[in-house]
């Protein structure tokens, strides 16, 4: 079996804390949020903190949050769609500025994605299972997916698996033009989460599995999700409600595939409290496995008028992208 041992996260909310469960930070649509970042004094050096931009810093800090015991970490796992964009725009720009003379080679070492995961990496010393995943808006599905394989393979005892993605201004401005950020409140992410084949009195749920698929037939969807309650066996009115990764109270596509696919269960949203961003899915996961932790769901959570009459012993996470990727993930609660 696989369980979530710890969570930390950075995001626009009050960061490393749960705080947002009781008293969320609410924002207005159309507008660059940085994330909330802590006091990085106590985590680099003024020398390091120099040399790495944000999104560097804020991997390193929720990663060694996460991790309590650095010894025993058999791998990490990273998934990040746009990377160190910051380190990347640096680069770019002083090409530009300089006619391409003259350039610093820091920004570019640091630009790009597999950077991440390899600074994680060292700053925890640990030498087993590094990979990166930059799949767009499923990068960090595709990273938990294969820490669920590594695990249940017995490859891996435990794996830390991480999602960072960094937007900046330049960056918010074409994804406006393009549509990517229409109408919905932008975020900015860093989480890691430590997965492990070992309950103890630290563990938040049980991961019990994943599914990811490319379709754009909604039945296909309603196959995948009905093919894994069958493989872990597992009745399909024991799943009680569904965490969404919608960004508007209007996404009619979300509302359908609820509908036709996952029995037209009560739903969860959460980017109207953790904004859009590739790598949004990963506080999809992370507020089912705190809802299930604390054996509670706040009403804000909610994306339509219907809720449970009960609370749920199982939530169904499911994310999509542009329409035709899709992921399912089922967490259970610990008894």
């Amino acid at each position: 079996m696989i369980y979530i041992q710890s969570i930390k996260q950075i995001s626009i909310q009050e960061p490393l804390s749960s705080k947002w469960f009781e008293e969320p930070v609410l924002y207005d649509k159309n507008q660059f949020i940085d994330a909330i970042d802590p006091d990085f004094k106590p985590y680099f050096s003024p020398i390091a903190a120099r040399r790495i931009d944000h999104l560097l810093k804020r991997a390193v800090v929720t990663a060694k949050e996460a991790v309590q015991n650095e010894d025993a970490l058999q791998g990490i796992i990273m998934g990040s769609g746009l990377g160190s964009i910051e380190m990347t725009e640096k680069f770019l720009l002083s090409m530009i500025e300089n006619s391409e003379e003259f350039l610093q080679p820091t920004a570019f070492t640091n630009s790009t994605h597999n950077t991440i995961c390899a600074l994680v990496a060292l700053t925890l010393k640990c030498h087993g299972y590094n990979t990166t995943y930059s799949h767009t808006g499923m990068s960090f599905d595709s990273a938990l997916l294969d820490g669920v394989i590594q695990i249940k393979g017995g490859h891996l005892n435990n794996v830390l698996v991480c999602a960072n993605d960094y937007t900046t201004p330049r960056c918010y401005t074409f994804m406006q033009k393009t549509g990517y950020l229409k109408d919905v409140v932008n975020g900015q992410v860093s989480l890691s989460m430590l997965l492990s084949d070992t309950l103890d009195n630290e563990s938040i749920c049980q991961i019990v599995d994943g599914e990811m698929l490319r379709s754009n037939n909604k039945s296909d969807i309603l196959g995948a999700y009905q093919a894994l309650l069958i493989r872990n066996g597992i009745a399909e009115e024991k799943i009680k409600v569904t965490v969404v990764s919608a960004s508007r109270k209007d996404d009619a596509d979300i509302t359908d595939i609820n509908a036709m696919c996952l029995g037209n269960k009560p739903m969860l949203w959460y980017k109207h409290i953790f904004g859009e961003n590739t790598c949004a899915s990963a506080m999809g996961i992370y507020v089912a496995a705190t809802c299930l932790q604390k054996r509670t769901i706040p009403s804000f959570l909610y994306y339509t008028g219907q809720e449970c009459t009960e609370f749920p012993e199982y939530i169904l996470v499911y994310n999509r992208f542009n329409n035709t990727d899709h992921s399912i993930f089922l967490l259970k609660c610990l008894n």
